[in-house]
């Protein structure tokens, strides 16, 4: 499809994301709706049970694969059951980043740290290896490089369903 042909992409944004997340001032977005979807943040209306994108900031992946990793795997299995076939994780983080991330906390009125990203990164692997969903995570330097990354899968991805090319 030349670049010409690109048709823009009405993307699903679930209501509980920030509402001051916004894709202003990027090209070949036609719409922006707020919904809540059953899982992941963003997809669109013929991709939202096939491809959809879950985002994340360091400290919300910290989160998730640590204190709230039994609900995101639930979220995964309720993927899973609805017929998602690609589960994209855009983390607004460089994976260096997240690697040597330190996971702070208190201990005894005292804050503490410990290495934590090492940890973070296994379990991404684990579930890239292990879960019957292709979970896809993506690095982005900043939250304006993720939210590109956001509309290129959703645009990519609608562009091979029209083509019957998504597998």
């Amino acid at each position: 499809m030349a670049k010409k042909d690109i048709v823009p992409v009405h993307i699903l944004q679930d209501t509980r994301e920030p509402e001051n997340y916004t894709f202003a001032g990027l090209h070949n977005i036609s719409n922006i709706t707020r919904i809540k979807l059953e899982f992941a943040d963003y997809s669109t209306e013929a991709l939202k049970n096939l491809v959809v994108v879950e985002r994340k900031t360091k400290a919300d992946l910290f989160g998730t694969l640590g204190s709230g990793r039994k609900r995101f795997l639930a979220e995964l299995d309720r993927a899973q059951v609805a017929g998602v076939k690609f589960f994209y994780i855009v983390i607004e983080a460089p994976c260096d980043h997240v690697y040597q991330g330190n996971f702070i906390y208190t201990k005894g009125g005292s804050f503490m740290t410990k290495p934590f990203g090492q940890n973070i990164i296994a379990q991404l692997i684990s579930f890239i290896e292990k879960h019957p969903l292709r979970i896809i995570p993506i690095f982005a330097s900043d939250a304006a490089t993720s939210k590109k990354f956001i509309r290129d899968v959703l645009l990519k991805s609608e562009q091979y369903l029209r083509e019957g090319t998504l597998k």
